[in-house]
């Protein structure tokens, strides 16, 4: 017990509840009138007056509307004393008292702060999550008619402003109900009371603009009352006494500075199916709005230095894979012209819609006649909650149903993780892909319709995905709370290490609990898909077979720098990557091809199918050979990090297994061909095994008999050389052509 001070308790939550609960367990001396939300310290005036000389008095969340003693001291973090760096209430009594939070408080202390989110940064599980709001609504006074009327006001009052802000006219003047029930669903959640008040919940540059607009207005009328606080300058709340209209709305939502909460860049690899070369198909395809773009900077360009350290990063013979330059090109690389407004539109089922502006869209086709199309889409400030970023990485990656279920058809696919509808803006009219069962239920594989629109005329019906219906994700999400809470220490690891959230982030799981129903398994393929380097720095990449995702805290080298190393350096390492998963897909599929022939081969002409099918062995083997040589690596960069997850990322993949198993089927190719060849010559020798045993003895015969066209003076020898010469002759002909037979054949193979 501290004898020195007294506590004077503010307004009732959870936190005022907690703390008073410590300071009755340590004795402290301390007054509680059990006061509402903007509580004043008028309230404590006949105790304030009965101080002692040598008390110091510690207001807690109390406002000013008295003079105070001279000695007093103010525990807040409302107002100007909030923000993600500043200590809580409850945080702060510990530290007068000097005494430790236990995990509970933790959890009030980051609920008071930020909410649900904050929370999540100490890894609440779902139970504590629950356990706290409703404490903190019940220390509010939350009653049940209040929960009632909270649902009632969101199911008959709630007017949407934009994608992702609404207006509730509550029919409670208890807010906090209604925010419980909208977390996670719109990011900018404005409520309006009965009793005239304004509250808002969502980013901190909308509480900054509101902040601006009511400061404002106090200019004119300093009676205008609001308060704000929270994870500031990320996330926050406001309130005031009065209310601005929808208009007023709309000006500030559109105010802010937009930055980044994540980008999603989806990649298509595709197989081509035409004679064309690429060089060919070049050509074609920039007349349909694709522009041919080598890699080049020189000094005195804009991004010359984010090209030029994108180029050194990589090896000398990885850069002719991946930067064209007009000579002797591997691939060839080429852009869309991004026209205003551009975006696509995700509508889930059951779920709320995601709107992302397209920044960026390419097509890269290599010489081995795969392609990677790409697009980049940015995420700002609208969706900021990690269910989004499941939600966007799930439903914006699927091209086709993966499946049609028997009875309910494509609307069980869409409710587990086929997208309602996609709409896509690009100049001119809208192309929407709302997947109906009629379009996909054919034997050619469709695609979304805006993917085949993207690749034009020239392409179409001339590609083949070579994966499935999933697009391979590379995703940036910065979240400080989910960065802090996957780098907390777990007994002898890390919470990473068993987290459902990271795990769903790697496997791109639309959901947090689905996926997997085996923890050690769950534990195990985490193990294998993370590049934990930099764990304790809150940074984490995860490479799997479906995508190359990233999370790190907001901070200036997160958001700077390792933003633009995955939108840059890692997107590439995935473009090598994707290249050769396609190409050694493309190749095992030519070698089917190539064997269907040979088995479709029988009963016919041999001879002929055996010459068409040795032409494409050659074909398949040299392609296979330029490939190994060009576009096939064991190290890509001289970067530590960046030899370290390439070789993941080709474990994970199973790439070099894949290319093993690819190299042993072209080589049994091989050995059946040189196999038939060996049969076609040894039957031609059999038969003229047969003419030589036939002949050779008339051959002798007639020879004894004098059957000769040479007059005895041609011949100069004796009898003998006269039976001897034809059977030399015979000999020396069934080498020749036996020798010849060889040659024939490896001159054939």
């Amino acid at each position: 017990m501290s004898n020195k001070y007294v506590f004077f308790l503010g307004g009732y939550d959870a936190e005022m509840l907690e703390i008073r609960n410590t300071l009755e367990e340590r004795g402290e001396w301390f007054y509680d009138r059990k006061l509402s939300w903007g509580a004043y310290l008028s309230a404590y005036k006949n105790e304030i007056d009965g101080l002692s000389a040598d008390a110091i008095p510690v207001f807690i969340e109390l406002k000013l509307d008295v003079t105070p003693p001279k000695n007093f001291k103010i525990i807040d973090h409302h107002d100007e004393k909030t923000g993600k760096d500043k200590k809580t209430s409850i945080e702060q009594v510990a530290d007068l008292l000097g005494i430790e939070l236990n995990r509970r408080q933790q959890l009030i202390s980051a609920n008071d702060k930020g909410h649900i989110r904050e929370m999540r940064k100490f890894c609440a599980t779902d139970e504590e999550i629950v356990e706290i709001r409703a404490l903190d609504r019940k220390a509010q006074g939350v009653t049940e008619d209040d929960e009632r009327l909270a649902e009632k006001s969101i199911e008959e009052h709630i007017e949407k402003v934009t994608d992702d802000a609404v207006i509730v006219n509550s029919l409670t003047n208890k807010t906090s109900p209604v925010f419980d029930l909208l977390y996670d669903k719109y990011t900018h959640i404005f409520v309006f009371t009965p009793d005239g008040e304004m509250n808002y919940s969502g980013t901190g540059a909308v509480v900054n603009s509101l902040v601006k607009r009511y400061e404002e207005g106090q200019k004119e009328n300093p009676s205008l009352e609001f308060w704000y606080g929270g994870d500031l300058p990320d996330y926050g709340f406001f309130g005031a006494k009065s209310q601005i209209n929808e208009d007023d709305v709309k000006e500030i939502l559109n105010a802010p500075e937009k930055k980044i909460i994540s980008q999603h860049i989806f990649m298509f690899p595709f197989r081509l199916d035409t004679e064309d070369t690429v060089k060919e198909l070049k050509s074609k395809i920039e007349k349909e709005g694709w522009q041919h773009k080598p890699f080049d900077f020189k000094f005195g360009d804009p991004d010359a230095a984010v090209k030029y350290s994108e180029y050194v990063y990589f090896h000398e013979y990885v850069r002719k894979a991946i930067f064209s330059d007009g000579s002797d090109d591997i691939s060839y690389y080429f852009e869309r012209a991004i026209p205003d407004g551009a975006r696509i539109v995700l509508h889930i089922k059951d779920k709320k819609s995601y709107t992302l502006p397209i920044h960026h869209i390419s097509l890269r086709l290599f010489d081995t006649k795969v392609g990677i199309l790409t697009l980049e889409l940015l995420n700002y400030y609208d969706y900021p909650a990690v269910n989004n970023i499941f939600h966007i990485n799930e439903f914006g990656r699927r091209i086709y149903p993966q499946f049609i279920d028997e009875w309910e058809g494509i609307e069980k696919t869409k409710k587990t993780f086929l997208a309602d509808k996609i709409e896509f803006y690009f100049g001119g009219e809208p192309i929407i892909e709302d997947f109906r069962c009629k379009d996909f239920l054919q034997k050619k594989l469709r695609v979304a319709s805006y993917i085949a629109h993207l690749l034009g005329e020239t392409l179409k019906d001339k590609f083949t995905p070579v994966i499935d219906d999933r697009m391979f994700t590379v995703c940036w999400y910065g979240d400080d709370g989910l960065s802090h809470c996957l780098r907390r220490k777990k007994g002898n690891g890390y919470e990473y290490e068993s987290s459902d959230i990271w795990y769903s982030l790697i496997y791109v799981d639309g959901s947090v609990r689905g996926g997997i129903a085996n923890k050690d398994m769950q534990r195990e393929l985490i193990k294998q898909a993370t590049y934990g380097r930099w764990a304790e720095y809150g940074t984490l990449y995860g490479v799997s077979r479906y995508s190359l995702v990233c999370v790190t805290d907001r901070g200036d080298f997160g958001y700077n720098t390792i933003r633009n190393h995955v939108q840059r350096m890692y997107y590439q390492i995935a473009i090598i990557l994707l290249a050769q998963r396609a190409s050694i897909l493309k190749f095992s599929d030519d070698v089917s091809k190539i064997s269907g022939k040979i088995e479709s081969m029988k009963g016919k002409d041999e001879h002929g199918e055996l010459e068409e099918i040795a032409k494409k062995v050659r074909d398949l083997h040299s392609s296979f050979i330029h490939f190994v040589n060009r576009l096939w690596f064991t190290e890509v960069t001289p970067q530590e990090q960046g030899i370290e997850m390439y070789n993941m990322a080709v474990n994970n993949m199973g790439l070099t297994e894949q290319l093993n198993e690819l190299r042993h089927e072209i080589k049994e190719l091989y050995e059946f061909i040189d196999m038939q060849y060996e049969k076609e010559i040894n039957r031609s020798f059999a038969l003229l095994d047969k003419i030589a045993f036939i002949f050779l003895p008339i051959v002798v015969v007639a020879s004894l008999l004098g059957m000769n066209i040479f007059s005895p003076e041609d011949i100069p020898f004796s009898w003998y050389g006269r039976i001897g010469l034809p059977i030399i002759l015979t000999i020396v002909a069934y080498a020749v052509a036996k020798s010849l037979g060889r040659y024939y054949r490896k001159k054939r193979y």
